[in-house]
């Protein structure tokens, strides 16, 4: 399996670049009854995709959290990674 393009991501038009502008994927959705609600819908998918790397990241530091908690590591360490995953799920959602 080979590796995914490092992030960050970023949205810069109809694509989504990595950190050093190269293209990852265009996205564009159509809503023929609709423009402003297929843009809108295309916006939501940019900041989802542009987001992939930190949610891939901020998954796998949760999950090795809570693998330290069984084991009793420290509540200030969850917390602080529970914060960063919140961080991160509002970055996706535009909040």
């Amino acid at each position: 399996m080979s590796e995914h393009t490092k992030g960050p991501w970023k949205w810069v038009s109809d694509e989504v670049r990595s950190f050093d502008g190269t293209a990852i994927c265009q996205v564009y959705a159509v809503d023929a009854d609709d423009t402003k609600r297929g843009r809108l819908v295309a916006d939501a998918n940019h900041r989802l995709l542009a987001a992939a790397p930190d949610l891939l990241a901020a998954l796998e530091r949760t999950a090795h959290a809570l693998e330290m908690a069984f084991s009793r590591k420290p509540l200030r360490d969850m917390a602080e990674t529970l914060a960063e995953a919140k961080s991160v799920i509002a970055k996706a959602r535009a909040q």
